[in-house]
Order: C-alpha cells, then structure tokens, then sequence
C-alpha cells in the first residue's frame, strides 16, 4: 500500500469545486464571517506627525525632542 498518493498537480482543485464540496456538507459560504484584511492592527494608533518649513527647522526640533 503506498502512501504517496497523486503527483501534487493532480491534487489541486478549482474553487468552485472547494465550494461545492462545502455545500455538500450543509456550510452556506455566503453565511460566513467577511474579514477585511489590515496592513496594520485596527487598534494601532500611528504616531504624531509634523512637518516644518525648513530642513533646518525640522533638525533642530528633531534634536530637542526625547525620545
């Protein structure tokens, strides 16, 4: 008895195929949670940003702001 099974090209199914297999067994896709995909977590608050007049504006406010 082999355990190898198809060559894995063969193994692969189109989605319409996924899909019907699941309506097969009662799951209804359309039903199903619809996630939004993030770049980043949807909490995640983004840093405070300014922008100054002049580069060397910007380098001394740099220079005195801690960390």
């Amino acid at each position: 008895m082999s355990l190898e099974g198809p060559p894995k090209a063969q193994r692969t199914e189109p989605p319409s195929t996924i899909s019907q297999g699941w309506s097969k067994h009662g799951v209804r896709l359309a039903r199903l949670e619809k996630r939004i995909p993030h770049v980043v977590p949807p909490w995640w608050t983004p840093p405070l940003t300014h922008i100054n007049e002049s580069a060397e504006e910007a380098a001394k406010v740099h220079d005195t702001t801690e960390p």
